[in-house]
């Protein structure tokens, strides 16, 4: 089981997701910070402050609009220090709108943008890494962020395949939990071992479905499929369903296509833009 599109690990990193979705024949230059004299701040209900440095003459982002962004991230600090930047990388980031993708306040402060734009956003820590801390980046701490919104693109026909899983997934009445991404978790047998935390080896044994129930592929009878919990070695959804599971546990994971293998597909067994059900058990080896 290989992943066809990569998106990144759906587990609070940034800096994982900047890694992860360079493209690497983008050249960008050194970015200063923008000067906001006389801009005009907007604080949100979240608490999140924009500021809008230039506004831009294209489209504004949605949810699931795939974007790719330049930034510089700075600690909220007497000396706003510099903690990452794309120049870091030599490329934009890339992610798609509204899945939990990044974190908080990003996802929202680039909704407030227009392709071509320049925006400075005040991230709260609610809004941005809490009580975690990250590379460079302590616990509870605020965050300025300049961006520039190179490109945004809202694939039509995805939108209309959500739609469709939504429908479905309504329409079978799931009771489940829905995460913020938009995977839907049935819990069906409780594991007793460890949770499984970011970057543990994950061994499994899977069958995937179709929204029909028509089995597509298994490995059940056949090796343990490993992978590392939150790497790219796997679809994001499977990525996020197991870090809700303990070693031992059976689960069913509802994954709409940008979970799942995306407008690739993969091989002749899943085509473009398919949604699948997916179950697995979590059998890691225990130690003695």
């Amino acid at each position: 089981m290989k992943k066809s599109i990569i998106y990144c690990s759906l587990v609070f990193s940034l800096l994982v997701l900047i890694t992860s979705c360079m493209k690497n024949d983008y050249n960008i230059s050194e970015m200063q910070p923008f000067d906001i004299t006389g801009k005009e701040t907007i604080t949100t209900a979240s608490g999140l402050k924009f500021i809008s440095v230039s506004e831009g003459s294209g489209v504004s982002p949605v949810k699931l609009s795939e974007i790719q962004i330049e930034y510089n991230l700075y600690l909220n600090d007497a000396s706003m220090t510099k903690v990452a930047s794309t120049t870091d990388y030599g490329a934009p980031i890339a992610f798609m709108v509204g899945i939990n993708q990044v974190i908080r306040g990003l996802d929202e402060g680039v909704k407030l943008m227009k392709e071509g734009g320049r925006a400075r956003i005040i991230i709260p820590d609610s809004l941005a890494f809490g009580k975690s801390s990250a590379t460079n980046i302590p616990a509870n701490s605020s965050l300025i962020m300049d961006i520039v919104l190179v490109s945004v693109l809202t694939d039509t026909k995805l939108v209309t395949e959500i739609t469709k899983f939504n429908n479905y997934a309504d329409s079978i009445g799931i009771t489940s939990t829905v995460t913020p991404s938009g995977l839907y978790y049935v819990e069906t047998t409780k594991g007793t071992g460890d949770s499984i935390k970011f970057g543990d080896n994950v061994s499994i044994y899977y069958t995937i479905y179709d929204l029909k129930g028509k089995q597509i592929q298994t490995n059940k009878g056949k090796d343990k499929y490993t992978f590392k919990a939150g790497s790219s070695n796997t679809i994001s959804g499977v990525n996020e369903g197991v870090l809700l599971m303990r070693n031992g546990g059976k689960a069913k994971l509802y994954l709409p296509t940008y979970l799942a293998y995306g407008r690739k597909g993969i091989g002749t067994d899943i085509v473009p833009y398919q949604s699948i059900i997916f179950e697995l058990e979590i059998a890691n080896e225990v130690e003695p």
